[in-house]
């Protein structure tokens, strides 16, 4: 279906610019405007975003500036085609799947099934060519049909043996010259000049016409419609009372079951057990931080007192050493008095008061001499000590295990001991609705019953309205058809009658033309037209095997197209009927021997059975440009009538028109 339609496009020759933003809508829609503004360029526009240039009237060169945009829905997906005149590219919703004039074409072809020929003929009839299959030769439309269901490699067999066996009998051909010995037609019995049997058979025509219509009308037999049985008595207003007390009971069992679940299970520990638990952490948790305090200043055995004592003693040894060194250096002696003093006296007396200082210094025993081990073992005295204020409270505390639960487990099972009460009253209420509820019936599935029961009523009464108005309708058709079919029992015979004498008099004046011209015989070419005949079997058979394929696609087209012409010639026209070649006749009248508008309406319907039987499932749309424009009044609204029926069939119609004929919705071009 098509969406929407943008486009800007300037004339290379004039700088005229047509440009339009168009939505279209489902159902059957109307294109129409004053003349040149451009509505059958809308349609052209549409077959360039599909089909590239090969779908313009004219070359991409004609156009100084050209772009467009089409969005439109294929088989449920969503597609966006964005032509400028040297590019294009596809979109599958908002993905990028083709990139190029070339890669579009290609890729719409392949999404579509078909291409531009097959489109134009079964889901657009342009401007001036609504009888373009009309003037198609009977094999261009076989081609074309065949493209779609895919009989391309049975022709091109067939195709190959039948050349084989034509080159044959062009050898015969031309052995004898082309010459035949002309046979006399024989002459029809009960022979009448044929426009005497041409006005008979018009009236009889006529009437079988209406026959035809009517017994068609009366080919459907209706049943009487069967009244539905009524189980359920009672009203609806009440089962709806019901029901919805018995939802109210329903979402209360649910709410207190959901607030039961919710509520946790009791714990398995009672109140005292976990208050012991919990004093028991208490103890652990101080020996714990007791172990923790030792582990990390352990007791060193002495206090600071003593090992500063030591220290003292070693400094006061080392000062001794120190002067007793300074002594040994020797004296000075004085020339005059013969005084003598140390030589270093003034160092020695300085150590000599430092030594002073430390008093009477007793090392203490057991300690180590070596400096650094005393410095490290007054660090650990000082720390021994300042950790007995943390160590004092936790003199008392013994060793002990610690419990099976954590303070957070602990917790835990108090909150789940608090909701015992809520549980048992929860539980104590769902019973209760439980109990209400198991000696009540269905009330919803009774009230869907009662519903459908009086939903069925309604309809069967319906029901039997339509069919006591068809059944008074049939019997008054029924009454005509007894008349009708008394008045029309010679029209096979006259009919025969009428194309045996036509047949006779043609070939009455073809032998006498060919009795002339015939002068020899021709010699035996048995041998040759023995191969090609042959080659003619191969050819049949291959033929066979196409009509097989296509023997339900040409009774189908037939059936389609000839309902569509009766409705567009309000049964002046009622049988088309196309062969296996695609050769078409009209009522038995070959198509391009009718009028123009009988050729337009037939063209018509045949392009709308192809579109229904080939395309339509793929692509429902149909698009008319001025198809009526050769159309009366009385046709043209017989065939906007047709479009319209066609919605239930079709997901979009649009007609380009001047006659505006009713529709679901209009565009107006160039406003």
């Amino acid at each position: 279906m098509l969406t929407t339609l943008t486009y800007s496009v300037t004339f290379a020759t004039t700088g005229r610019t047509l440009e339009e933003d168009i939505t279209f809508r489902s159902g059957f829609g109307i294109l129409t405007g004053a003349n040149e503004t451009g509505k059958s360029f809308a349609v052209e526009m549409i077959r360039w975003c599909l089909f590239g240039s090969a779908a313009l009237r004219g070359k991409i060169s004609d156009y100084k500036t050209a772009k467009a945009d089409l969005t439109f829905v294929l088989k449920g997906d969503t597609y966006t085609v964005e032509r400028t005149a040297s590019n294009a590219t596809l979109y599958r919703g908002s993905d990028e799947i083709a990139v190029g004039t070339t890669a579009v074409n290609r890729k719409v072809c392949e999404l579509f099934g078909f291409g531009l020929d097959v489109f134009d003929a079964s889901c657009v009839a342009l401007q001036g060519e609504i009888e373009a299959l009309g003037l198609m030769k009977p094999a261009e439309r076989k081609r074309l049909v065949d493209s779609v269901i895919g009989l391309g490699v049975i022709d091109e067999l067939a195709k190959s043996a039948g050349d084989e066996a034509n080159a044959l009998k062009r050898r015969a051909r031309d052995l004898t010259q082309n010459l035949r010995e002309p046979e006399p037609p024989t002459r029809p019995e009960g022979y009448r000049p044929l426009p005497e049997l041409e006005a008979e058979l018009s009236e009889l025509t006529a009437a079988k016409t209406r026959l035809d219509h009517l017994r068609g009308q009366t080919a459907e037999q209706r049943k009487l419609p069967t009244a539905p049985v009524e189980t359920i008595k009672t009203p609806v207003a009440e089962l709806e009372r019901l029901a919805t007390e018995q939802d109210q009971l329903r979402g209360q069992l649910k709410s207190a079951e959901m607030e039961r679940a919710a509520r946790p299970e009791p714990s398995p520990y009672n109140e005292i057990e976990l208050a012991r638990m919990a004093d028991q952490h208490q103890t652990h948790q101080r020996w714990v931080e007791k172990e923790r305090l030792l582990a990390r200043t352990p007791d060193p055995g002495v206090s600071v007192e003593t090992v500063e004592h030591a220290i003292a003693a070693k400094e006061a040894d080392h000062l001794r050493q120190r002067i007793a060194d300074l002594e040994a250096k020797g004296v000075h002696v004085c020339p005059s008095c013969q005084h003598a003093w140390p030589m270093e006296a003034e160092t020695i007396d300085q150590l000599k008061s430092e030594l002073a200082g430390f008093g009477v210094v007793e090392r203490p025993h057991g300690l180590p001499a070596d400096r650094q081990a005393l410095a490290t073992l007054l660090r650990a005295a000082q720390a021994w000590e300042d950790i007995q204020p943390e160590l004092a409270p936790l003199r008392d505390v013994e060793p002990c295990t610690r419990p099976k639960l954590s303070p957070t487990e602990i917790e835990t099972h108090r909150h789940r001991n608090s909701f015992g009460d809520r549980r048992a009253v929860l539980s104590t209420v769902v019973d209760d609705l439980k109990a209400s509820l198991a000696d009540r019936p269905d009330y919803g599935s009774l009230l869907r019953d009662r519903q459908r029961y009086e939903d069925q009523r309604n309809h069967y009464e319906t029901q039997l309205a339509a069919y006591q108005n068809w059944e008074q309708a049939y019997q008054a058709a029924m009454a005509e058809i007894a008349v009708l079919s008394e008045t029309v029992k010679d029209h096979s015979a006259v009919s025969d009658l009428r194309n045996a004498v036509a047949i006779y008099d043609t070939l009455r004046t073809r032998y006498e033309k060919d009795l002339k011209a015939y002068t020899d015989g021709m010699e035996s070419v048995s041998a040759i037209l023995d191969e090609a005949e042959d080659w003619d079997r191969a050819r049949a058979a291959l033929a066979s095997l196409r009509s097989k394929v296509k023997q339900h696609l040409i009774p189908s087209l037939n059936s389609v197209a000839s309902q569509y012409l009766a409705q567009m010639t309000g049964g002046d026209r009622s049988v088309i009927h196309a062969d296996e070649d695609f050769a078409i006749t009209v009522d038995g009248q070959a198509l391009n021997t009718l009028s123009g508008s009988g050729k337009a309406v037939a063209c018509l319907a045949l392009r709308l059975g192809l579109g229904q039987v080939l395309t339509q499932g793929v692509f429902p749309v149909f698009i008319g440009d001025e198809i009526d424009a050769s159309m009366d009044q009385n046709r043209t609204a017989n065939t906007a009538a047709l479009l319209d029926s066609l919605k239930g069939r079709l997901s979009q119609i649009l007609l380009v028109t001047h006659k505006r004929p009713e529709a679901d919705y209009v565009v107006e071009m160039g406003v």
